[in-house]
């Protein structure tokens, strides 16, 4: 009785173990998926999409779309007017080229941030050229089509496309002309007589993770081979061949340039027979559309390059110097040694310079020399199909004027149309500075400023509008080059050429005063003028990143910060004291590795812990400000912070002023009920703004752009857009900014609140993957395109994360520059982004700023966005897992770390650095800081929509009467100015609230649930493991006859021969078949197979034989003979152990296995197939088991009624050697109901005896057939 106590609670201890065990793997999973909520549910819980409203952003996102192609396709060629196409004559054309059927709509791959996707999932309902020439009324070859698919599957017709790395997109595709398989005699004489039009297609796939080759072309297709002879921005040679074919045998030939980066085009020039090109860029989802009203005239081509297209890309030493790793330190470094002569700058200058004057180029430009040889379409180059004249209506500032750094010159110029279509004309405006040799370095030409008409008739004449601020003819001096004594921003003395001009290198030739003159102005500064503070924040600019001033660890051009130069970079100087060009010799030009700076050997995450321990117990800042001491008040709960910024899910008056002033007093209040708990989660982990409880701020969605909301996730999406180049390539402000209004509209619908986009990466070489999700190579077109974008975004009450701060693109981690290049190139755009456009958001990048990481440089995140462009919004990490990158950008301003979180990090010699109420006041105070400016940056993108909804409503009332324009604007001259900054597309259609925004995440809710549910069945499970236990510790012995189970089930009996001993226990099969005994009860059997087999069973009920000591055969009548139950109690206890054991490890061979017991058997089996049948005679259990092979189970069933059948074999179980032979047979029996082998078929009754089995009795069946033994004899 002890031991069955004992094995009792051992039961119970096991199954409240196992509950207790799952109830803790369920508190556990909660604790750790807990921070990764906002993760988890950007993935797992889609925002709610507003049905209806996305239907009606989608049909007029569709149309900007093609409008934004219509703008942004660049004609680089025309000859003998070959476009436009006649409709009504060339209704029929042939499309060459294999991308014609795998139209690039844009990036693509689950790594390909700024991708497109279908808006549905479906990318059957893209748009690709043909689809656009059929929705136009024109018919293509369907036969080309048909072969071009069979060289290879277009992509896009793949199951999932999308879902592989891009760069399986990217080997080139293309059957070459003289492959008769594909291109047969029969097809190309077919396609001469369908049409003498013949479009063919270039295309060159672009993405994140896919940089262009610079030194070959991987390719895919029958024959085709990698060519390490071209790199990836030139033809190929199938495309040479196909080139050269249809220009011999086509009348007009059209090249669709279907290229994001700059494309060496020498081939237009040097393959006979090339009529006309568009540069189209990426198109978007359908956005292709707009493609045949170009080439059919109905609308003129009016893009223009948005970089310049050099012969040869080489030729641009930024091509060049792509970067290195160091000589003498373990990491890889890029130095910008163009310095400031980025893209035009630098052609234009070195022009200037006659770096080009000898220069020839018979390869691409036969007979031409100089720039002519070098640059094939210079920066802001487009035709058009009309000529277009030029009058200067008036001129705000009267050439020749004096001016300072605050004079704004307003030009109005009327356009009148020369042609014979209907077109846009831009006008760009560029200003060539005073230079002084060995001065500060300044390019010959920078772009200040563009406009574009709207539509002109043929014949018509409309005025347009351009403003030139003098701030943007300011150099940046950081070094003092003029020796007067300042480091800063200069509009140094001499005179300033304005130049109205078509592109980079082309002054425009304009009717002024009633005569023709050269569209340049001159503008006279008397007396250098230096410019301390920024125009618009009223904040000082100064040297923040070079020597001594340096903010940071390493100034930014590999220099000390005592102003030594341990290595000399040889940044590009336009010229030398003598007068003489500077520029070196083009084959002087050679990436070459150097030893790293002092200041740079070290890893500036690594050294974030020492950094930041520091920071957080100065008492000043890097700045010189008084840092604060006073802790901040957390969790506050009276009656006075009771203050919430929403009610009933919308912002309420609260957030709304809240919104409208970044100091309202209000705010100290509000920010006292946050708990430091809130603050941190709030930074961790960050792919959406999570929710703060205690002020009431719901979480919010932020999803990837910039080309398409929710492009980098499951559908459904926002518009598919044409690509950022297509965009800037419009060179129309107002066009950007009614994209990203558009755009705003998108996110509304799909439930999105803000978007990790759009780009402001210059490109500064043509090599790099991603140029096609930025505008340019130029700062101050990028930076127009994207503030206007930023500003029709703001309408809707929605933000973006302009990225990535600040210098992105091909080239390694740490990036050595000069300040002036920084500031005047690649800071440029950002600044008019965030200070002139106001966007909300900025996002960090992979790659640093000399030595510096983004994440932790305080001189460009503090410094330079938070202090001098007064940014109040949030910044974020780019998505990585590096949690030291999360402290550095804690303190270096920022608000987000993006895969990455606070305090996670361990550090040499410091390990976790800690955020809680030990916690330095700085640490805190900044942690309240960055709060707000995350409140502020949601609670601002609402003030923008109320704001622009005032403004519309205006409108509207202006438009009914209600209210006199005339009076209101002599009234209201400021308010009214205002508008038409912040507003340039006047529109009286108001943008539905976006105060509420709710997203349903089911998954929190689902774990709950089933938390709850485990909670509560593991407390039943425990308590009916209780009160089982306790049961069966009173259970009383059953009475004489009773019903007791006989022969429990051996627990967690493992399949093996060894015996257990285990007492009889109250058993259920796992059919929940009772096994009752006693009373002449059998169990209940449902199994009507199981009934039947009965019968087959050995059971004997009608007598018992047995034996006596001499061997004969005693029968015992039926009547007579004791029912299993009493037969059980009976035996000895080494019996009842040998019935247990065994029934227990037939029991524990299959999970299907149930027990069966009659008035005098128990059976185990698996179905209806019998493992053993046990019996208890004279006191001895009697194993019985059916074995049978495969030949005797055919004769049985092929000679029914023959009276052949199967006797059990019986197995009385003594000892050892016989318990274990009948574990054996039990493993035979169940080895045959599985695998079906063929085994021996002992027929008859036995013993076991000396490890065999004796026949007692024996029955003449035969064996039908032979069956070979494992040694090939017969058994």
């Amino acid at each position: 009785m002890k031991r069955k106590g004992m094995n009792r609670f051992l039961k119970l201890g096991i199954h409240c173990l196992c509950a207790i065990v799952l109830i803790v793997a369920v508190i556990v999973t909660n604790v750790i998926l807990k921070p990764l909520e906002e993760q988890i549910s950007s993935f797992l819980s889609q925002p709610i999409v507003d049905e209806e409203a996305l239907a009606l952003s989608s049909a007029s996102g569709q149309k900007l779309s093609e409008r934004i192609v219509e703008e942004g396709a660049v004609m680089f060629k025309n000859e003998n007017d070959t476009l436009p196409l006649d409709y009504s004559k060339d209704k029929k054309v042939n499309v060459f080229g294999w991308r014609s059927v795998d139209w690039i709509h844009g990036s693509v791959g689950p790594n390909a941030s700024g991708g497109v996707a279908p808006e549905t999932g479906d990318y059957s309902t893209n748009i690709g050229l043909l689809k656009a020439l059929k929705n136009y009324g024109i018919s293509y070859n369907a036969r080309l089509q048909t072969m071009y698919e069979s060289y290879h599957e277009p992509d896009n017709a793949l199951p999932g496309f999308g879902n592989p790395h891009i760069s399986n997109f990217v080997p080139l595709v293309e059957p070459d002309i003289n492959n008769k398989n594909y291109y047969s005699d029969d097809l190309l004489e077919y396609s001469k007589s369908f049409s003498d039009v013949a479009i063919v297609v270039i295309g060159r796939m672009a993405g994140e993770a896919m940089n262009a080759s610079s030194t070959m072309q991987s390719k895919r297709g029958e024959g085709n081979m990698d060519d390490s002879t071209r790199h990836y921005l030139e033809i190929s040679t199938e495309e040479e061949n196909l080139l050269k074919y249809v220009g011999a045998n086509y009348e007009k030939v059209i090249v669709l340039l279907s290229v994001s980066n700059q494309f060496e085009c020498g081939f237009l020039n040097t393959i006979p027979g090339i009529d006309s090109c568009l540069y189209i860029g990426f198109t978007g989802t359908r956005g292709v559309n707009g493609l045949p009203k170009v080439l059919y005239g109905e609308v003129s081509p009016s893009g223009h390059a948005v970089d310049t297209f050099a012969y040869d890309l080489w030729t641009n030493p930024a091509n060049v110097y792509g970067g290195a790793s160091y000589l003498d330190y373990g990491r890889n470094y890029t130095d910008y040694i163009e310095n400031i002569y980025v893209g035009y700058k630098w052609y234009e200058t070195a022009d200037a310079e006659g770096f080009w004057k000898e220069y020839k180029n018979e390869k691409d430009a036969p007979g031409k020399t100089g720039y002519e040889a070098v640059v094939q379409y210079p920066f802001g180059y487009g035709l058009s199909y009309n000529t277009y004249s030029w009058e200067i209506a008036e001129i705000s500032v009267a050439p020749e004027s004096e001016i300072t750094d605050s004079t704004k010159i307003d030009i109005t110029i009327n356009v009148t149309n020369n042609g014979k279509v209907p077109g846009r004309e831009v006008i760009q405006a560029y200003v060539t500075q005073p230079y002084t040799p060995g001065g500060i370095e300044k390019s010959s030409i920078a772009l200040c400023s563009i406009a574009k008409t709207e539509i002109i008739q043929p014949g018509a004449t409309v005025p347009v509008s351009i403003t030139v601020d003098a701030y943007d003819f300011l150099s940046y001096d950081c070094y003092d080059k003029n020796g007067n004594g300042h480091k800063g921003y200069e509009l140094e003395a001499g005179n300033y050429e304005l130049k109205l001009m078509t592109d980079a290198h082309n002054v425009k030739t304009v009717k002024y005063n009633s005569a023709e003159q050269n569209g340049t102005f001159v503008y006279k500064v008397s007396k250098t003028i230096n410019v301390d503070k920024d125009p618009v924040t009223n904040q000082t600019v100064k040297n923040l990143f070079t020597g001594a001033d340096a903010v940071d660890a390493s100034p930014i051009d590999a220099g000390e910060k005592d102003g030594t130069y341990p290595v000399e970079i040889g940044w590009f100087s336009r010229a030398g004291k003598d007068g003489k060009c500077a520029f070196p010799a083009q084959e002087n030009w050679k990436q070459e590795r150097r030893n790293a700076n002092p200041a740079s050997k070290r890893d500036p995450a690594a050294s974030v812990g020492k950094v930041w321990t520091d920071w957080a117990n100065a008492t000043t800042d890097e700045f010189g400000n008084e840092v604060s001491t006073e802790k901040p008040t957390w969790g506050a709960k009276n009656k006075k912070n009771n203050l919430k910024v929403t009610s009933d899910n919308k912002i309420n008056e609260l957030g709304k002023k809240l919104g409208a002033d970044y100091n309202a007093p209000e705010w100290e209040d509000l920010l006292d009920q946050l708990s430091m708990t809130e603050v941190i989660s709030l930074f961790n982990g960050y792919y959406g703004s999570k929710k703060i409880d205690s002020v009431g701020k719901p979480s919010l969605t932020d999803f990837d752009g910039p080309a398409q909301i929710k492009g980098f996730t499951s559908a459904p999406r926002g518009t598919g857009y044409p690509t950022m180049t297509v965009v800037a390539a419009t060179f129309n402000p107002n066009l950007a900014y009614e994209f990203g209004q558009s755009y705003g509209k998108d996110m509304i619908s799909v439930g999105v609140y803000g978007v990790w986009g759009w780009a402001m990466d210059t490109h500064r070489t043509a090599w790099f993957g991603r140029n096609h999700e930025s505008p340019s190579e130029d700062g101050v077109l990028a930076g127009i395109i994207i503030s206007n974008a930023v500003k029709g975004l703001n309408t809707t009450g929605r933000y973006c994360f302009i990225k990535h701060f600040a210098l992105y693109g091909s080239g390694n981690q740490h990036r050595f520059l000069t300040e002036q290049n920084l500031r005047e190139n690649y800071l440029r755009g950002f600044r008019m982004a965030f200070v002139e456009g106001e966007a909300l958001g900025c996002m960090t990048t992979y790659q640093g700023v000399g030595a510096e990481n983004s994440e932790t440089t305080r001189a460009l995140l503090v410094g330079v966005l938070r202090n001098e462009w007064q940014f109040k919004g949030a910044v974020t990490t780019d998505a990585h897992g590096t949690n030291q990158y999360a402290d550095g950008l804690f303190y270096s301003g920022g608000n987000f770390g993006m895969g990455n979180s606070l305090g996670k990090a361990t550090y040499e010699g410091i390990g976790n650095l800690k955020y809680d109420s030990s916690s330095s006041a700085r640490v805190q105070n900044r942690l309240r800081e960055s709060a707000k400016q995350v409140l502020y940056m949601w609670l601002r993108a609402d003030y923008f929509a109320d704001s622009y909804n005032e403004y519309a409503t205006l409108l509207s009332d202006m438009e009914k009467g209600a209210v006199n324009k005339e009076q209101y604007i002599a009234k209201n001259p400021e308010k009214w100015a205002e508008y038409q900054k912040k507003y340039p597309v006047s529109s009286a259609n108001s943008v539905s609230s976006t105060s509420s925004i709710k997203t349903w995440e089911w998954w929190p809710v689902f774990l709950k649930v089933v938390s709850v549910t485990v909670y509560i069945l593991c407390g039943m499970w425990i308590a009916l493991a209780l009160i089982g236990c306790f049961a069966k510790g009173k259970e009383k012995p059953a009475p004489e006859g009773g019903g007791n189970d006989i022969g429990g089930t051996t627990q967690n009996a493992e399949s093996t021969a060894t015996m257990t001993v285990v007492e009889p226990t109250v058993e259920k099969a796992p059919t929940d078949t009772q096994e009752v005994f006693g009373e002449d009860k059998k169990a209940e059997e449902t199994d009507e197979t199981a009934a039947t087999e009965e019968a087959d069973e050995p059971d004997d009920e009608e007598e018992e034989r047995t034996t006596d000591k001499d061997g004969r055969v005693i029968v015992i009548p039926a009547g007579a003979r004791k029912s299993i139950g009493d037969s059980y109690k009976d035996l000895s206890e080494e019996q009842k152990t040998y019935f247990n054991s065994i029934k227990a490890y037939a029991l524990n061979k299959d999970v299907r296995t149930r027990v069966v017991t009659g008035e005098f058997k128990t059976s185990v089996r698996i179905g209806g197939h019998v493992i053993v049948t046990l019996k208890i005679k004279n006191g001895t259990t009697v194993a019985y088991f059916d074995i049978e092979n495969a030949a005797l189970k055919n004769y049985r069933k092929n000679n029914a009624g023959s009276g052949v059948r199967v006797t059990a074999t019986a197995l009385k179980v003594k000892d050892e050697a016989s318990f274990k032979t009948a574990t054996d047979l039990i493993d035979e029996v169940v080895e045959n109901f599985n695998a079906q082998k063929l085994l021996r078929v002992p027929v008859g009754k036995g013993t076991l005896k000396d490890g065999e089995i004796r026949y007692t009795e024996t029955y003449d069946t035969p064996i039908i057939g032979e069956q070979k033994g494992e040694n090939g004899g017969n058994e």
